[in-house]
């Protein structure tokens, strides 16, 4: 920045120092027009967000339900599992599974109690964060099932599978439990197994010959075996809807709650439309208004800028002047209607965070969203500088000395 352009902006800023009580409506001008735009959006980015992050933990929002039974090659689930679209699958040998009995390993007499049956692994949204799947010889508990069976992490159980064929049979199949769901998670009384042992136990069910379980039984289909169905889950909200296309248009016959996520992503177009209308009616009012002062100021400087003119100051550099003052004034209200802003959300969220349907802030802005309203304060405030300069660049000095 050359020298004359420092000293018109030194000179605007000398300006607004010698006025306070003008410097200060500026400010607060901005300020009451800014802080209730980062309130309102505040507003939309709390509820909307939590709602979305209360969808995207609530497994079955994604997942995808793969209607009656079918014969689906494991190279289906193999494609399944390289598409990005897919957030986490596992085979299935039924739709419903839930004829497995369950008993405390070690306990003579033990009670039996019966449970649901599913296969899981890593990805699998049932499981909380930082919880290891488990592998063939372990399972996962429901808190309900758990608490029947009066285990715990590292206790044994077994799962008791029946079959007749030329005469009852029984298999005990002994796991080690290596955590507990929580209740919320997963309020069924069941366990998440590996999905071979799932299988197997089906397979054995079915009066199939798995050597892991005995000798007997019916040899493998010639063909192989394939899966009735498979627990699918997609990887996001996003990637529901276009995942179930592909599953439909591939001929399965598939059901989702993306109307849940769709009317969620209305809702949040909705208010961003409210929010646009709003900030841009505020934003030009403020424009026209803010410009039309420092035009206004500069008009009452006309004297002094001829004669700063009359002495060579350029008309380029006489632009420092309102743009200095722009400047200063957008950071100061930008800053102020971010204290209004902070001070009103404490109160929002401790007033209505108890009382509406979601949980977590009501109110709530991250730092990008900071950020940006500190730059469209400066657009703005830049953009009014704008009109003023047109005054300064259109003062003759010879016009404003002969008005003094």
């Amino acid at each position: 920045m050359g020298h004359p352009v420092r000293l018109a902006a030194r000179l605007g800023l000398f300006d607004l120092k010698r006025e306070p009580t003008a410097f200060l409506c500026h400010v607060l001008a901005l300020a009451a027009v800014l802080a209730p735009l980062l309130i309102l959006y505040g507003l939309k980015h709390g509820v909307v967000s939590t709602m979305t992050r209360d969808l995207a933990a609530d497994a079955d929002i994604r997942q995808i339900v793969i209607k009656g039974v079918g014969e689906h090659p494991p190279a289906l689930l193999e494609a399944l599992r390289g598409d990005p679209l897919v957030g986490f699958v596992a085979p299935h040998p039924r739709p419903i599974n839930a004829d497995q009995i369950f008993a405390k390993a070690g306990l003579r007499g033990a009670p039996t109690l019966p449970g649901t049956v599913l296969g899981t692994g890593p990805g699998d949204p049932l499981l909380a964060a930082g919880m290891a799947a488990p592998g063939p010889d372990e399972a996962l508990l429901s808190a309900g099932l758990a608490r029947d069976l009066g285990v715990g992490a590292g206790d044994g159980i077994l799962v008791i599978a029946e079959r007749s064929l030329d005469g009852p049979e029984t298999a005990a199949v002994p796991l080690r439990v290596i955590g507990v769901l929580d209740a919320a998670a997963w309020a069924t009384q069941g366990a998440l197994l590996h999905p071979e042992t799932l299988i197997a136990l089906d397979r054995w069910s079915e009066g199939y010959r798995v050597p892991a379980l005995g000798e007997t039984g019916r040899p493998a289909p010639p063909g192989g075996f394939t899966y009735a169905t498979f627990r699918l889950f997609a990887a996001n909200l996003d990637a529901v809807a276009p995942l179930a296309a592909t599953l439909t248009e591939a001929g399965l016959n598939v059901s989702t709650k993306a109307n849940r996520i769709a009317t969620l992503r209305a809702f949040d177009r909705s208010l961003g439309v409210v929010f646009g209308i709003i900030a841009a009616v505020a934003g030009a009012g403020y424009l026209f208004s803010f410009g039309a002062n420092l035009w206004a100021n500069v008009a009452r400087k006309s004297h002094e800028l001829s004669v700063l003119r009359l002495q060579g100051l350029s008309r380029r550099a006489t632009i420092a002047f309102p743009g200095a003052q722009a400047i200063v004034i957008a950071v100061a209200g930008w800053a102020v209607a971010t204290l209004f802003y902070l001070a009103a959300a404490a109160l929002i969220n401790g007033a209505l965070g108890d009382g509406l349907m979601v949980a977590g802030e009501v109110c709530r802005l991250e730092t990008e969203h900071h950020l940006l309203a500190a730059a469209a304060s400066l657009a703005v405030a830049l953009l009014a500088a704008a009109v003023a300069a047109h005054r300064v660049t259109a003062i003759d000095p010879a016009e404003g000395m002969r008005h003094v």
